[in-house]
C-alpha cells in the first residue's frame, strides 16, 4: 500500500508542472493586439501612386466586386469568383476583370496581367494585381503595377 501511495503522490505532484508546460506551449497570444489594416486598394498607375479606401464590396451570381473611389472621382473595380483563392491570367480568364474609371473614360479591356487572390471569404478579401488595360472609347492604355487590395468586415 505504501508503494502505491508513493506512486500516487508523485503522479499528482507532477500534474501541475505538466499542465503549466502544456499551457505555455499551446497558448495563443490572445492579448496581443491585432495590427490595424485599412480597407484599401493601392497601385502604381502609369508610374504614379494611386490609393483609395474600399467604398463597398458586393457578391452577385458567384462573383465578388471590390470598389475603391478617390475624392477626384477616379475609381478601381475588381471582379473575381466568390470563395476561390488563386492566380488568374487576366488576358485569358473571362471570370476576372479589373476596371479603372476617370474623367468619363473607362478602361476595362485586359491586354495582359494577373490577379492573385490570397484570401477570399465573406469576412476578408485580399490579393495583388498587375495589368495593362485599354479603353474602348479612345484606345488609350494604362498600366497598373504592384497593385494590392485588402478588405475586412
Amino acid at each position: 500500500m505504501c508503494l502505491n501511495s508513493s506512486v500516487f503522490l508523485r503522479f499528482f505532484c507532477l500534474l501541475p508542472g505538466i499542465g503549466m508546460l502544456c499551457l505555455a506551449a499551446c497558448s495563443k497570444k490572445e492579448n496581443e493586439p491585432v495590427p490595424f489594416r485599412t480597407n484599401e486598394v493601392k497601385a502604381t498607375l502609369n508610374e504614379q501612386s494611386w490609393q483609395a479606401n474600399v467604398s463597398n464590396t458586393a457578391t452577385h451570381d458567384g462573383l465578388r466586386q471590390i470598389f475603391a473611389l478617390k475624392p477626384d472621382g477616379s475609381s478601381l473595380r475588381l471582379y473575381f469568383p466568390e470563395d476561390y483563392s488563386g492566380t488568374y491570367n487576366l488576358s485569358t480568364d473571362q471570370a476576372v476583370t479589373i476596371a479603372y474609371y476617370k474623367d468619363d473614360v473607362f478602361w476595362n479591356t485586359k491586354i495582359s496581367g494577373s490577379l492573385e487572390v490570397t484570401q477570399n471569404t465573406a469576412n476578408v478579401l485580399e490579393g495583388s494585381f498587375n495589368t495593362q488595360l485599354i479603353s474602348i472609347f479612345n484606345q488609350d492604355t494604362i498600366s497598373l503595377e504592384n497593385g494590392t487590395f485588402y478588405w475586412h468586415r
